[in-house]
């Protein structure tokens, strides 16, 4: 049996997510090569030179497609656990212009998940009301054969409960991007598309959605580093 690392859960969350059938394409570890230096004197949006890979970016299928990052965290078992560093990374991408930007916390055990994850859940939806996706899964199973995550679903700051699987359907989001909705900055806007051409262009056959639930994509495609490189509540 193998053994449980941030790099493994999101291969197997994004490999998951693509058995759903539920967006177009999914990329794991990318970075757009779209950005822009600027002092927000010109009213431009600034782009971070040093933004840190992103997790997981999706598009989601249909008319309107949204565009949406997920950050994942691991807790390993005994170990202490910080959450600032994810909620700042996910936090990031709505200056980028993604849609819906989300942070899923992958436990390895359930007394961490209960304790610790609810705590950081209260803090961030409730304390402070961030427009982030907060969800916590507890990961099981054999993460080099069939890794399992059970999604659980915090009532308050002590208490949670699993709701569901991971792939019993698809995922969707709750909160949307403050900067875009419910109105859009131009600025924002324009870069949300610059960056959707640029994943639009690195694109692998690996990275689409698998033709039916039960086939696999073998290896996630990993993303190109350029030069300056359920939604449960």
């Amino acid at each position: 049996m193998g053994e449980w690392s941030e790099r493994v859960c999101v291969d197997a969350i994004s490999d998951t997510i693509r058995r759903t059938r539920c967006c177009e394409w999914v990329r794991v570890r990318t970075r757009p090569s779209v950005f822009r230096r600027s002092d927000g004197s010109d009213g431009q949006v600034s782009a971070v030179v040093v933004q840190p890979d992103i997790d997981i970016a999706m598009k989601s299928s249909g008319p309107s497609p949204l565009l949406s990052g997920i950050e994942v965290k691991f807790v390993k078992k005994g170990k202490r656990a910080s959450f600032y560093k994810g909620i700042g990374q996910a936090l990031s991408l709505f200056r980028l212009g993604f849609d819906n930007a989300a942070l899923w916390v992958v436990f390895e055990e359930e007394e961490a998940l209960c304790r610790l994850g609810a705590l950081a859940w209260y803090f961030t939806r409730n304390q402070m009301c961030l427009p982030l996706d907060f969800t916590a899964l507890l990961a099981s199973g054999d993460p080099e054969g069939r890794p399992r995550f059970s999604i659980w679903q915090y009532k308050d700051a002590r208490t949670a409960k699993p709701v569901a699987d991971l792939g019993s359907s698809g995922v969707s989001f709750h909160h949307r991007n403050p900067l875009l909705y419910p109105v859009r900055d131009k600025a924002t806007w324009s870069l949300r598309e610059e960056v959707m051409k640029d994943f639009e262009r690195k694109v692998r056959p690996a990275d689409r959605s698998c033709s039916s639930p039960e086939e696999g994509n073998g290896r996630p495609g990993e993303g190109d580093v350029g030069p300056t490189g359920p939604a449960w509540p």
